[in-house]
């Protein structure tokens, strides 16, 4: 069904999403996200043995703060490949750091750089929300599929996600039973409207970890970022999934997040995305059914969610398919984002 695909922003064709990525704020708020940045920086100091004289490929730099960790980890050379014109300051950040010999900033995509050695290890913080917004998972996979090493790594390794079930009443009030008095003025005929449109799509939010009503270990896809493809990308990764309600409660959705893991030699650091953990600027995605259902006790939602990427007319977005009943009733539904 996604043959014909309409309705999809244009905001993230290559040219505007290069573009993007050179406004200085959209790095600010990635490197200024601590979790993120510190899993990193933990993850190739740890493994310091792992980079010590290596020839490293850091795909989509940005900024360069991870070329100047590998650097800094003893990289004999470190190829940081940017395409959008934020490289100019990857350059400047290696000079000022004393590694202007080692890190060699390339402003390209990957596709189009001309690197003329093999390398030990990729770097790249490829993940968009909800792990594979953005499509940038297919850049990874030219880069290890160009240049990398049969022995070589990368970090990340693995990545890995999970789905729950989630009940929040404040997200419903706002944006729902809001509309019951509004300055004293009835306009309760939006209720339906305003969630009917939230259940079109899925929404990235931050949810609190009292929202969640079932176990949070459910791991519905796997990814070994060595063997992957980009034809399993596009024709979909599929997962399946048994949840349990924990308690009686109105069911209004699910909630997706992801973690990733760098096995390096020496120790492996997990990077994770959970609403029980520290908040991220990944958050979570929120995806909401269309009918809020009274659940009980112990009920069960079973099902499966195909999840794809990298298509033709819109690589950049990500297109998740659920196939789930509960109550003895099944449901299929479309979503993208």
């Amino acid at each position: 069904g996604r043959d014909n695909i309409k309705d999809i922003p244009t905001l993230v064709n290559d040219d505007l999403y290069f573009k993007h990525y050179s406004k200085f704020y959209v790095h600010e708020m990635m490197i200024k996200d601590q979790i993120r940045t510190s899993a990193y920086q933990q993850a190739i100091f740890e493994n310091a043995s792992d980079f010590e004289g290596k020839v490293v490929l850091d795909v989509g730099c940005g900024t360069g703060i991870l070329s100047v960790f590998a650097a800094q980890a003893g990289a004999a050379k470190v190829y940081a490949v940017e395409a959008s014109d934020i490289a100019e300051y990857a350059s400047i950040v290696a000079h000022e750091n004393n590694f202007g010999d080692v890190i060699h900033v390339i402003n390209s995509t990957i596709e189009e750089a001309e690197i003329d050695e093999h390398v030990d290890i990729i770097i790249s913080e490829w993940m968009g929300y909800f792990l594979l917004y953005e499509g940038m998972l297919g850049a990874i996979i030219h880069a290890r599929d160009s240049w990398l090493k049969p022995n070589g790594m990368m970090f990340p390794s693995t990545a890995t996600m999970y789905l729950s079930l989630m009940t929040d009443d404040n997200y419903f009030y706002n944006k729902v039973n809001y509309w019951n008095n509004v300055h004293g003025v009835n306009m309760s005929a939006l209720c339906k409207k305003s969630w009917n449109d939230l259940c079109t799509g899925m929404i990235v939010s931050t949810v609190s970890p009292q929202c969640i009503q079932s176990k949070t270990n459910e791991e519905i896809i796997h990814i070994d970022c060595m063997t992957v493809t980009k034809e399993e990308l596009s024709q979909g990764l599929i997962g399946s999934f048994e949840l349990e309600f924990e308690r009686i409660t109105n069911w209004h959705g699910f909630i997706g997040w992801f973690d990733v893991k760098f096995n390096g030699n020496s120790t492996t650091v997990t990077l994770d995305t959970s609403p029980m953990s520290p908040p991220t600027h990944w958050e979570q995605m929120m995806i909401l059914v269309g009918d809020v259902l009274k659940v009980n006790e112990k009920q069960l939602v079973t099902g499966t969610i195909k999840i794809q990427t990298l298509l033709p007319k819109a690589k950049r977005h990500i297109f998740v398919t659920l196939d789930y009943e509960t109550q003895e009733q099944r449901y299929l539904k479309e979503y993208n984002y």
